[in-house]
């Protein structure tokens, strides 16, 4: 009976010109999402390897120099850009793409990608994610408001009902075949991310693009059955079709468009995260603690006579100048690692402002799915703050080794010389920035929360269109 009632709805939409057209529409828009997407991600893949081997020659052509100088010269790590970010660039174009690593400062991501022009920024807007978040759930309204309202209006609910045919497996097949419908219309999308993810170069093809991508479809296929669902349970409570039309509308605006807005203002509000200039007036006031490379005179003066007491009296020699190693080198590393400390607290407490934000926006999720699915979709797509966060974490700790690699050949090599200078070759001696993304596991155990809604966000709404249709049908 159910197979019966999917096919006669599946029949009565094709019937239905403006539904064709509509769905027709929807598809087109989603593959023309998909390719410019991978359009733009494959352009910054290659600018970004590019890129990464520009930075390495010019590191490698320094020519001989003092280390530490090296150091200062400094290098540039960039953001990796996974596939499914064309499906989902996220805040990807507003997050910076690169960090500047040097010696004595531990620098924010730079060159963000949407203020280069407002015709990135609008592409960004327009993507495959943004379809499916905000014009597919008004699709399954637009076809399925009428399914048990229209029916009743029309009287041929009744006529059904007296043929015994169950409400709530009337509900079910209509229910099953919104569903069904909705996700034949993504078999289009989804053959052509299968074709472009098959002619992606290798380099695009990594960090598990696709356990992402197919994670990804889940939780979107999670988002459209709960929507089906919805559209059900409102249209059997309805006395009419216009009326269950408005009440959808309504809700649409209210869970899709509204809640998350005010969710990010309410984060924004709530846990703001400090500007740039107060950023780094934190940091340099490092909380009662100047950043040692930015101390006065007077106390770096004593910051070099206690360390130099302090060699003299480990190597048990009487003169800076008779000390194996070249005291400069190592002062300059001391400075670094005393400024450490203060750079991991200002950069963490900016990182827990950000993950206060995201918490506060999780309340929100229990109000709004598209919350919850912007939040899962992001993460997997590598294109959430926490991509950039750990790509950062990675960037600071090679940083870090490579101003101890140069700080310490100097330290080695030019030791009993006031000013050492290496040769060329030593900086294809350096350590270089090997960078792996977060797995898919990790992602998944980060965001068992948001999944945990999203399943509850496609059941409830499946068992109460069950149990309504019952109540309605027995109430007949």
């Amino acid at each position: 009976m159910i197979a019966l009632i999917v096919r006669r709805e599946f029949t009565e939409w094709w019937r239905e010109g403006r539904l064709r057209w509509l769905a027709a529409g929807c598809v087109v828009l989603l593959l023309s999402m998909a390719l410019l997407g991978w359009q733009a991600t494959l352009v910054d893949v290659q600018a970004r390897h590019a890129a990464i081997e520009g930075e390495h020659d010019n590191f490698l052509a320094q020519g001989a120099k003092n280390p530490h100088a090296a150091a200062h010269f400094g290098q540039y790590a960039f953001r990796p850009v996974l596939l499914p970010s064309a499906v989902d660039p996220g805040v990807g174009p507003w997050m910076g793409s690169m960090i500047w690593m040097e010696a004595h400062r531990r620098n924010l991501a730079e060159f963000r990608a949407a203020e280069e022009g407002a015709g990135y920024g609008a592409s960004a807007m327009l993507s495959v994610s943004w379809v499916l978040q905000y014009v597919v759930p008004l699709l399954v309204i637009i076809i399925g408001f009428a399914a048990i309202a229209g029916e009743r209006e029309r009287g041929t609910l009744s006529l059904l009902l007296a043929q015994g045919v169950p409400l709530h497996k009337l509900a079910i097949g209509k229910a099953a075949a919104l569903t069904a419908a909705m996700l034949l219309l993504l078999v289009p999308l989804i053959l052509a991310i299968l074709a472009l993810y098959g002619l992606s170069p290798t380099e695009l093809n990594t960090h598990d693009a696709a356990s992402r991508l197919l994670w990804m479809g889940l939780a979107y296929a999670l988002y459209v059955i709960g929507f089906a669902a919805l559209v059900l349970c409102v249209s059997l409570l309805a006395s009419t079709a216009r009326l269950a039309l408005l009440a959808l509308l309504v809700l649409w605006v209210v869970m899709v468009v509204l809640v998350p807005r005010l969710a990010t203002d309410a984060a924004a509000a709530r846990h703001p995260l400090p500007a740039a200039t107060s950023f780094w007036a934190a940091i340099k006031r490092g909380e009662g603690t100047e950043v040692s490379s930015e101390i006065p005179e007077v106390r770096a003066a004593r910051l070099r006579e206690a360390l130099a007491a302090e060699l003299l009296t480990r190597y048990g020699v009487t003169r800076v100048e008779e000390l194996p190693v070249n005291f400069t080198a190592v002062y300059l590393q001391r400075l670094e690692e005393a400024d450490a400390p203060i750079f991991d607290r200002a950069y963490g407490q900016l990182w827990a402002a950000q993950e206060s934000q995201r918490s506060l926006r999780a309340l929100f999720g229990v109000l709004s799915p598209t919350i919850v699915l912007r939040e899962v979709s992001m993460a997997l797509a590598g294109s959430d703050p926490f991509a950039l966060w750990h790509f950062s974490q990675a960037a600071e700790a090679h940083r870090r080794k490579l101003v101890e690699a140069l700080n310490g050949t100097q330290a080695r090599d030019g030791a009993g010389r006031a000013f050492y200078v290496a040769p060329a070759e030593t900086w294809a001696q350096m350590p270089t920035l090997s960078y792996t993304p977060p797995d898919v596991a990790e992602i998944l155990a980060r965001h068992r929360g948001d999944w945990l809604l999203l399943w509850l966000w496609a059941l409830l709404p499946c068992a109460a269109a069950v149990v309504l249709a019952k109540r309605v049908g027995r109430g007949r």
